[in-house]
């Protein structure tokens, strides 16, 4: 109920009074819905590292509610839990529950088609269960990466790994937070088992549209890798926009095309 309730005070600030905020069966995910309009494509966005609490892409879901889009903001990582210092990294993930997502939202009221909006981390997580899953007309990710990048580490929700200065205990080994050399494994699951670190993403039998956004400038995972991605692609139903003056995080002014450009394939399904 907490989140609810914050979710309430922010949907409350934005400038459009038809969109509304409901519970859904997974949690610390809100449902946002609009009184007045409903377009037939529902939307499921996903944070990026900085995990469920943490409320960036609440403010694009309510954006995309507001245009009558049913949006599902899916939390996948600290959700609920006390510290996003402690468990925001991304640990153990079933690509599988985000198929439970998919699932959800297709039989709600109206809905005809699925999309997935992914962000940083979460665009991995889209662009992963797209090649997967193969069962939604869109998928948009920014700010992504073409390979599975992050180590699985086993230590994570451990709160004794965890200082009181917020540093990592060296007792529980290699820090998360760093490369570790001798992982093999990613944090993706699928049918139960790690998905193996750095395998590549392809997209090209994918058959819904792909629209991927990149900083030009994004020092974390650099514009290259985007389009590693782009040309791993159906080139035909896919876009690539880099924003030259950006890094990892947009502008305002390139927040507001990212949005725009979403909203044009959006409304071209």
């Amino acid at each position: 109920m907490k989140l609810l309730t914050l979710i309430l005070l922010i949907t409350s600030l934005t400038i459009d009074a038809n969109v509304n905020v409901e519970e859904s069966p997974f949690k610390w995910s809100p449902f946002y819905t609009n009184e007045k309009i409903q377009k037939e494509t529902g939307v499921i966005v996903l944070h990026g590292s900085e995990g469920g609490k943490v409320f960036f892409t609440q403010l694009d879901s309510i954006y995309l509610a507001s245009q009558g889009f049913k949006t599902l903001s899916l939390c996948y990582i600290d959700c609920g839990k006390d510290s996003p210092f402690e468990t925001n990294f991304v640990h153990s993930v079933p690509v599988e529950y985000l198929n439970k997502a998919v699932k959800w939202l297709r039989n709600n009221e109206g809905i005809k088609k699925v999309s997935i909006i992914g962000f940083s981390r979460g665009a991995e997580f889209a662009a992963l269960y797209a090649q997967k899953f193969n069962d939604v007309e869109l998928i948009v990710l920014n700010a992504v990466t073409h390979i599975l990048e992050t180590p699985y580490s086993p230590n994570w929700h451990d709160y004794k790994c965890w200082l009181d200065d917020k540093k990592w205990n060296p007792k529980c080994g290699t820090p998360p937070i760093k490369r570790n050399k001798t992982s093999t494994k990613s944090p993706w699951t699928f049918k139960n088992h790690h998905i193996e670190l750095f395998t590549p993403i392809n997209l090209k039998d994918f058959k819904g549209k792909v629209l991927i956004t990149h900083g030009a400038k994004d020092s974390l995972w650099k514009k290259e890798r985007a389009q590693k991605l782009f040309n791993n692609t159906n080139q035909g139903l896919a876009k690539l926009i880099l924003f030259e003056n950006d890094g990892h995080i947009l502008s305002f002014k390139s927040t507001n095309k990212r949005r725009s450009e979403t909203l044009k394939m959006l409304n071209s399904l």
